[in-house]
């Protein structure tokens, strides 16, 4: 009898062996049938259901019928149930399991491909959809689902594009400042600068954002561009000379161009490690998840305990060589402090003011 046929032997030896397990695989393709039949009338009584229908189509498969035509439909349907219960790689695997049985099952990749778009798995999605339209060329879901990929894909890519773009701006201002030995800390006043930082023009030399704080007024201007090439006294001659708009909080016209003084601080807080800098440059930045932004070296801030004193700018110096002093520590961008001479404030700014 085929029943008792030894192990690892799959051929029968006679016509009554042959019989027997003709006979045994009608009654395997008989219980697979049911058993799919029962399982489309379990997804037909909705969610509830579902598990009860992928246990159907499990023993189906099970039976290891010889049909291949069949056990693509089983996968296949087994698929679909997966795809509704948002088991999604599980659809995956079942759906690729079915298009290997039957090349021809376009049903098969159109689950696999939707249960990958779920996942966000764009290659599969586009592997799926084009082995799908191989079959089916006209299929219109299959080439709904291949255009929105392509689109997805094409968006991711251009997402990379501009982040790495983005990253590679930032480490060159990371070489540029370690080159010139600046050191830069925290960002400070926000809601004045907002998240402006330095940029390199195509000489290389570095353009910055300025900030001037008036203590006295606890008002500030901005200088947009600053080019670290630039001295001091053509700015402050745009800003406070004869030409210059009238200052409307200045109401005792004590800030005129010949009693301008201004001064930065030393020592404003810890220095950025260089992974902080590089982060800290491409802060607000969109799409950049995933990105490693890894800029090498520690990730901690290195401690600066110096004290805190005022030094004052010589007009006739650069940019540069005010912000490259080496207590002078950028916060952000660099930041002046404005008084005028002769005044009250100036003495208690110098004695003992402290930045809010």
């Amino acid at each position: 009898m085929a029943l008792m046929m030894e192990p690892g032997r799959t051929e029968p030896l006679n016509e009554e062996e042959d019989a027997d397990m003709a006979a045994i695989e009608a009654i395997r393709e008989s219980a697979v049938t049911e058993l799919k039949d029962q399982g489309n009338d379990f997804v037909k009584k909705g969610k509830k259901h579902y598990k009860d229908a992928i246990d159907c189509y499990t023993r189906a498969i099970n039976q290891k019928t010889k049909d291949a035509s069949m056990n693509s439909i089983l996968y296949g349907n087994r698929a679909q149930v997966n795809l509704l219960l948002g088991n999604y790689r599980r659809a995956i695997d079942d759906a690729d399991e079915a298009v290997k049985l039957n090349p021809s099952n376009v049903k098969a990749f159109y689950r696999g491909a939707k249960a990958a778009l779920s996942l966000g798995l764009w290659p599969k999605v586009a592997e799926l959809c084009s082995e799908g339209l191989n079959v089916e060329p006209a299929n219109k879901e299959l080439q709904s689902m291949k255009k929105q990929v392509e689109e997805k894909q094409a968006a991711a890519a251009e997402s990379k594009r501009r982040a790495l773009e983005i990253k590679s701006k930032a480490e060159a201002l990371v070489l540029a400042l370690e080159k010139r030995k600046l050191r830069l800390g925290q960002s400070k006043y926000r809601q004045h600068t907002g998240l402006r930082r330095p940029s390199l023009d195509r000489s290389g030399i570095l353009h910055w954002p300025v900030l001037f704080l008036y203590g006295e007024y606890m008002t500030s201007d901005l200088i947009e561009d600053f080019p670290e090439t630039d001295m001091f006294k053509p700015h402050l001659e745009t800003m406070f000379g004869k030409n210059a708009p009238r200052l409307t909080w200045d109401t005792a016209n004590a800030y005129k161009r010949d009693r301008i003084e201004l001064y930065y601080q030393t020592h404003v807080g810890p220095v950025l490690s260089k992974k902080q800098l590089l982060t800290s440059l491409m802060e607000g930045e969109v799409g950049l998840e995933g990105l490693d932004l890894d800029g090498g070296g520690e990730d901690t801030a290195h401690a600066d305990s110096g004290e805190r004193r005022w030094v004052k700018v010589q007009e006739r110096t650069t940019l540069h060589e005010v912000i490259a002093q080496p207590k002078h520590i950028i916060p952000g961008i660099p930041v002046f402090y404005v008084v005028a001479t002769g005044t009250s404030f100036r003495e208690k700014f110098l004695k003992e003011w402290s930045p809010p």
